[in-house]
């Protein structure tokens, strides 16, 4: 038997919408930089499309080359790591003589050189806190200039900043930041292997460590046969960029990115395909085998959560909410309505709270006890306004849609699926389909998801101490079937 388990947010390993084919061709392109040039390239995509998965199939494709001289040395940076906005250049560039320092292939020596130039780099520019007044240098003094005021509010680095800056002051007509760069880029090129530096999640930074690491691949990491993969959402990214104004944003990312690669766009039977591969996992998991009255409204209900999923991270988010919604609710609801309102819910979520607070707009029907009041003092008035309602063109829940396209359509047809005309008009709800549109059906399935009969935590201490409690709550527990 399955266990069933929640799906992590984690990058797809397994290719289930095409697109290893692009990966390849890509890490293709990513080995043919060369030796005298390095490249930004960017993936881009809104949030939920894929860009982490299609980066996965790139380090994929990059591992199985075979040939140790081409075979390219990875950089995996992680900027959510840094604790700050300043020590992102110092990681970034320790972890790429790193990376060079602990590959197993290559000329050792060459390896090492090429990793004690990069070292010594990111060290001049640590300690140069007044590399700004250097001509040229302003990005990374301003940089060093953070980084020192960092060790400076250390207690226990306070001897080591003020021996640093002495030196600096000492050294400073001697020092040349573009020469040290040089020297790097003569021991990358000797060195002669492809760099591949990847960063994932830029869009998810702060804006200003956005406009730091952009600003620095291109001014202070700029190195030979070294590219830059970057993950990105374009209109967050521009924003950042642009101090919250695109435009300028947008202008300033097209002269750092050389090539730019939005995300495979999927088609809509794709992506239809990836939604019935999900469901048919997960009914197995559950044990749950659809009835004929289910199954003949089963293609419909995957058409609509294939339009009310964005994108892939949409569809397995939904999965997760089925996980608990469809086992608390078997045998009680109608799965494909149990399908339909979930992802009604996920993607609309003010649309369910308007069923919950206003069933008989979408029923026809208040639930059982909610008007509070003697049929004498029922306002007959409301009730005409309801019956005036049913008989308009639109249907009484149209007021509750989201106003703009494509959002209206979608969630006007998830809305006709579950509360059909027919049914609200002419109270023909099929007791023995478990439709939602009954508004009994409806109130036991709010029951059902609520979280009211779940105890707390001193309860469950309290049972766990006292046997009898436990065995009393056992007994009384019903069976989900």
């Amino acid at each position: 038997m399955t266990v069933p388990a929640y799906n992590s947010d984690r990058p797809a390993e397994l290719d289930t919408l095409g697109r290893t084919q692009f990966a390849r061709h890509l890490a293709k392109a990513l080995l043919s930089v060369s030796a005298s040039d390095g490249l930004v390239v960017g993936i881009e995509g809104g949030w939920g499309t894929g860009k982490s998965t299609v980066i996965g199939f790139v380090k994929t494709e990059l591992a199985a080359c075979s040939d140790a001289a081409t075979k390219a040395i990875v950089v995996d940076f992680n900027p959510w790591m840094v604790s700050n906005t300043g020590a992102l250049i110092d990681a970034l560039v320790t972890q790429i003589a790193a990376a060079i320092n602990l590959d197993p292939g290559g000329t050792p020596g060459k390896a090492i050189k090429a990793g004690e130039r990069l070292l010594g780099y990111i060290g001049l520019i640590r300690h140069l806190k007044y590399l700004k007044y250097v001509p040229g240098t302003a990005f990374a003094g301003n940089i060093a200039e953070d980084l020192a005021e960092i060790a400076d509010n250390a207690a226990d680095a306070t001897k080591e900043a003020g021996d640093a800056l002495s030196d600096v002051k000492r050294l400073l007509p001697t020092l040349d930041l573009a020469k040290k760069k040089a020297e790097v880029a003569e021991a990358l090129r000797d060195f002669n292997r492809p760099i591949v530096v990847i960063v994932d999640d830029v869009d998810r930074l702060p804006a200003d460590e956005i406009r730091t690491l952009v600003q620095a691949i291109k001014a202070v990491a700029d190195f030979p046969r070294t590219t830059y993969l970057i993950a990105y959402d374009r209109d967050v990214v521009a924003a950042a960029l642009g101090n919250g104004n695109a435009a300028p944003g947008q202008s300033y990312l097209e002269k750092i990115v050389q090539v730019a690669y939005p995300i495979p766009p999927l088609f809509e039977y794709q992506l239809r395909s990836f939604v019935d591969k999900q469901l048919q996992t997960l009914f197995s998991t559950l044990n749950i085998e659809l009835r004929d009255f289910e199954a003949s409204g089963y293609p419909k209900a995957v058409g609509l959560l294939t339009r009310l999923a964005r994108h892939p991270r949409d569809v397995v988010r939904l999965m997760n909410r089925l996980m608990l919604s469809l086992p608390a609710t078997r045998n009680e609801v109608n799965v494909t309505d149990v399908l339909v309102f979930e992802a009604i819910s996920q993607r609309f979520p003010q649309i369910r709270e308007s069923v919950h607070c206003h069933p008989t707009d979408f029923t026809g029907h208040a639930f059982r006890g909610d008007s509070g009041v003697e049929d004498d003092d029922f306002d007959w008035t409301r009730w005409a306004k309801l019956e005036a309602d049913q008989e308009s063109d639109q249907p009484a829940w149209a007021k509750y849609l989201p106003k703009q396209e494509p959002d209206l359509t979608i969630a006007s047809k998830a809305c006709a699926f579950l509360f059909p005309d027919d049914f609200r008009k002419h109270d023909r709800v099929p007791e023995d389909e478990l439709h939602i549109a009954d508004p009994d059906r409806l109130a036991r399935y709010f029951r059902m998801m609520s979280l009211e009969s779940v105890p707390e935590a001193s309860d469950i201490h309290k049972k766990l101490q006292r046997p009898e409690l436990l065995a009393e709550a056992i007994a009384n527990i019903e069976p989900l079937s």
